[in-house]
């Protein structure tokens, strides 16, 4: 049997064991899927069932559906996006966040959630004048038109250019979006950002919670990295009462806090 000893919560009576206390506590807002199994037990195809319903590659994700499906709501950040672990990303990789099938500006976008600068080559060099980038700018935008009307049909260097176009409005908004420093150290002590043990993923929740609130439609946060010895992750082989503590502690809080604010 578990380790861990388990009881009800709520009034919805539901279990939780008691590595989770913080998440216990919101037991009445979560979803629970008891039907939930998996077709493979080697870790990509797994991760790659729990995201796109099917263990091959090809298939969208679900923020990629909810992308094309629902559209965005904020026309300055991506629709869709994903803030991997700090600590590395999932097995497999970016066909966690794929858009299969579907045109590929509803896939999803990843976040450097281990650096102070989110998005890789967003930010303008300093010794680029704002006159001269506005320039550069105007000239790709002109070429790139003359390219699609030449093209009519080429789906993919029209999500291409949309994709360029939104990294354009982004230089402005995800600096903003994700500044956590404007946060009120209530809000920082309920995440648990100080807290040593969460400090990485209680950061993505919270960031999280600041892109839900401007119309970012879907992200997603993964809690694991990548696999090797010690674990990071909840793939716990040698000892599971050890690697369950460790990544209980990186989530449980953080997890809670995001549920508790989203609510307010």
């Amino acid at each position: 049997k578990s380790v861990y000893p388990f009881r009800q919560h709520g009034r919805s009576g539901s279990w939780v064991s008691s590595l989770l206390p913080h998440i216990a506590g919101c037991a009445d807002d979560l979803c629970f899927i008891h039907s939930m199994f998996a077709k493979s037990n080697n870790h990509t195809p797994a991760t790659f069932q729990m995201n796109t319903g099917f263990t091959l590659n090809g298939f969208p994700c679900m923020g990629a559906w909810l992308s094309y499906g629902l559209g965005t709501e904020n026309e300055n950040l991506p629709a869709f996006v994903v803030l991997p672990d700090p600590r590395g990303l999932p097995a497999g990789g970016s066909i966690n966040w794929t858009s299969g099938f579907l045109p590929a500006n509803h896939q999803g976008v990843p976040f450097r959630t281990q650096s102070r600068e989110p998005i890789v080559d967003l930010r303008t060099p300093d010794s680029i004048t704002p006159s001269v980038r506005t320039a550069d700018m105007d000239l790709l935008a002109s070429m790139n038109r003359s390219f699609a009307d030449a093209h009519p049909g080429d789906q993919a260097f029209a999500a291409r250019l949309r994709s360029y176009e939104l990294a354009a409005r982004m230089q402005s908004s995800i600096p903003e979006a994700t500044d956590l420093d404007g946060e009120s150290e209530s809000t920082r002590r309920m995440y648990g950002i100080d807290d040593a043990s969460n400090k990485g993923f209680a950061r993505n929740c919270l960031m999280a919670r600041r892109l839900l609130e401007r119309g970012v439609r879907f992200v997603q946060v993964i809690n694991g990295g990548a696999f090797g010895s010690p674990r990071i992750n909840w793939d716990g082989h040698e000892n599971l009462r050890e690697n369950h503590d460790t990544q209980a502690a990186t989530m449980d809080r953080p997890v809670a806090a995001l549920i508790h604010d989203l609510k307010q």
